[in-house]
């Protein structure tokens, strides 16, 4: 049995970047300075189909990069579209009262990360099993290969 550990750990790591902030707003006024920090589901309440589209995205292509490293596919997309998505609410507004300033978060680099190690997997299988010289297509796609 050949196991890709980067593809299952990219999936994993992508399943739990769902869960850390993926955009961090800090508010500063006279009145005091706050930060509140939304993870990725929260987006589903924004109103955007976007956000709902990337998240299922991300989502799958984690889970399935437990199964074949294309899952990094759905992985990209659901991350650029959220990116695409959020591109226009990042910086700094400054208001009578407020300056907010929203930012990308944790999460959304965290993400990025998952999806290069579950590429990199496809690219170059590493794990129990595998060495330089075996590596052929199926074991390329295949996350788990007999």
């Amino acid at each position: 049995m050949k196991i890709n550990l980067l593809a299952i750990v990219g999936g994993l790591l992508g399943v739990m970047c769902i869960l850390l902030p993926w955009t961090v707003t800090h508010i500063e006024s006279p009145f005091g300075d706050t930060s509140s920090e939304m993870i990725m589901t929260d987006f589903i309440h924004e109103g955007d189909s976007a956000f709902t589209f990337a998240i299922v995205l991300f989502l799958l292509g984690s889970a399935l990069a437990l199964i074949t490293p294309l899952g990094g596919v759905g992985q990209f997309f659901g991350w650029l579209i959220f990116l695409a998505a959020i591109i226009d609410d990042l910086g700094t507004e400054h208001t009578a009262i407020a300056d907010i300033t929203v930012s990308l978060g944790l999460g959304f680099g965290v993400g990025l990360v998952a999806l290069a190690l579950v590429f990199v997997s496809m690219i170059k299988p590493t794990g129990p099993g595998h060495t330089q010289a075996t590596n052929d297509g199926r074991e390329r796609f295949l996350t788990w290969c007999p």
